[in-house]
Formats: C-alpha cells, sequence, structure tokens
C-alpha cells in the first residue's frame, strides 16, 4: 500500500506540473510512468536517509525525488555534500546507459558552491569547447554567462551550475531526449545534494530535460514554474544569443534585454526570500 502511495503522489505532482503549464488534458507517456513507478519499492529506504558517508543513498536514475528526501538533504553538513557528490561524479564515469559515453574523455558533472546556494543554473549539454576545457559554461558563452550573473552580483563560485547531459554532446548538436533521460537521474541527484534556493534553467531544451517536456509545453522564458517546490526561472542560453552576433545585432540585444529582465526577477525572489 506504500508503494501503491508512493506513485499516486508521483502521478499527482507530474498533473500539478501540467496544470501549472496551462493544460487541461495530457497525454503521459508510458516511459515517464516506468520512471516513476520502477522506483517506487524502494522509496522508503531513500526518503528514510539511508546514508554514504552520511549521506542519502543515491537515487535511482530517473526517480521524482520527494519532498521528504528534499528537506532531509537541507540538513547535511558541507563535508557530507561533498562526499555524496565526489560519489555521483564516480557514478556518472561508470554510466554507459546511451551513446553519449563514446564520446568522453571523462563527464562533466558541474562544479560550484553545494552548500544551498541561491542559484544552481542547469544548461542542456557541453559542447566541444566545454569538452576541451573540461568543464560547462566555457569560452564566448562562458564570459557571457559571467555577466549575466555579475548583472545581480553573483559569480560562478556563488552558484553552482551543470547540464542535464553530464557527457558532451559531439558535433555540438542538440541532446536527443533519451540522452538526457539517461543522465536525468544524476540532475536530480545534485539538486537533491545542492538544495538551492532558486534553478535557473538557461535553454528550452534544459528545460525539455529537467520537466520531461517538449519545448512547446514548458513555460515561456521569463516566466516561473516549480520543480518539487523549489522556484525555476527559465531563460535563454548564452550560446543562444550569441548566434546572432554577425547577423542580427537587434535581436541579439532583445535576447540580452530578456534575459536581462528574467535574471532582475531572480534577484527579486531571492532577495523576498531573504
Amino acid at each position: 500500500m506504500d508503494s501503491l502511495n508512493a506513485i499516486i503522489e508521483d502521478l499527482a505532482e507530474h498533473i500539478s506540473i501540467l496544470q501549472e503549464l496551462g493544460r487541461r488534458s495530457a497525454h503521459i507517456e508510458r516511459q515517464v510512468v516506468l520512471d516513476i513507478t520502477k522506483p517506487a519499492m524502494r522509496r522508503k529506504s531513500v526518503a528514510t536517509g539511508g546514508t554514504v558517508s552520511g549521506a542519502a543513498a543515491p537515487v535511482e536514475k530517473g526517480e521524482p525525488l520527494s519532498e521528504t528526501v528534499l528537506r532531509n538533504a537541507s540538513q547535511l553538513q558541507p563535508e557530507e555534500r561533498l562526499s555524496a557528490m565526489r560519489e555521483l561524479h564516480r557514478e556518472m564515469n561508470n554510466c554507459f546507459d546511451c551513446e553519449l559515453c563514446k564520446n568522453r574523455d571523462s563527464t562533466l558533472p558541474g562544479e560550484g558552491n553545494l552548500n544551498s546556494p541561491d542559484i544552481m543554473v542547469v544548461g542542456a549539454c557541453a559542447d566541444e569547447k566545454d569538452k576541451a576545457a573540461g568543464r560547462v559554461f566555457t569560452g564566448e558563452a562562458g564570459a557571457l554567462f559571467a555577466k549575466m550573473l555579475a548583472s545581480i552580483g553573483y559569480s560562478r563560485e556563488d552558484i553552482y551550475v551543470t547540464n542535464v547531459c553530464k557527457c558532451p554532446v559531439p558535433g555540438n548538436r542538440k541532446p536527443l531526449m533519451r540522452e538526457m533521460r539517461a543522465c536525468r537521474g544524476f540532475l536530480e541527484e545534485q539538486i537533491r545534494i545542492v538544495r538551492p534556493k532558486v534553478i535557473l534553467i538557461m535553454g528550452e531544451h534544459a528545460g525539455k530535460g529537467l520537466f520531461y517536456k517538449e519545448p512547446s509545453l514548458l513555460k515561456p522564458q521569463g516566466s516561473w514554474s516549480k520543480f518539487h517546490g523549489i522556484p525555476v526561472m527559465t531563460t535563454f542560453h548564452p550560446n543562444y544569443i550569441l548566434r546572432f552576433s554577425d547577423t542580427d545585432d537587434k535581436h541579439q540585444t532583445a535576447l540580452k534585454r530578456a534575459v536581462w529582465r528574467a535574471l532582475q526577477s531572480v534577484g527579486r525572489v531571492l532577495h523576498s526570500r531573504l
């Protein structure tokens, strides 16, 4: 009965998100249901705080996070968070669930402040420049990203930044849904460990990977949603803005203004929580 109740609660969570997005009806893919129901028998051991070096046991990939798990994570000590994240990184490097593993020298898990930072930034995937640098959000996009953060008084060291896909995507193409689904459990576990005050989604494909939804079903750029109680703001990825550097300065300026407005909204929300 407990496992059935857990399944019902998770389906209700999925439906409530759809309602927030203005959907009155929806087709729920079979795979989504399987991802929700498969780990239900394990829920009790995870929610009660099975530990690895004091941290909760890793969540099976694809398992939705419960509010209990998130609340427990907020009580982790810094050394416990670091230990849990290192263990998660080892799991990423041993993952062969999709073909992206063939393109990696090592995974690019993310970096930054693990201790309940104000902001956790989530992109879709690392590109070839990131692969060469060995870290996420690098190059010209990384420089623009740093300016975006500075506009609301933050640096990379203040926040945590990661991608949905933990392996670089070859040819700078967009990640496939099955590739993002293979990594989504890792992302959810990072959110559980880091427990940010706000999640900043950069790019529609990052939103697709986090919410299991096509971009057309997501709230538009500059809008708020929630992921297990955590406020989520979606805005444009720096790489998308840079596409128009040589072709359409007016459009690029408009995109930058839209991002600035979204970030100002993030700043206001964080200030209101102080």
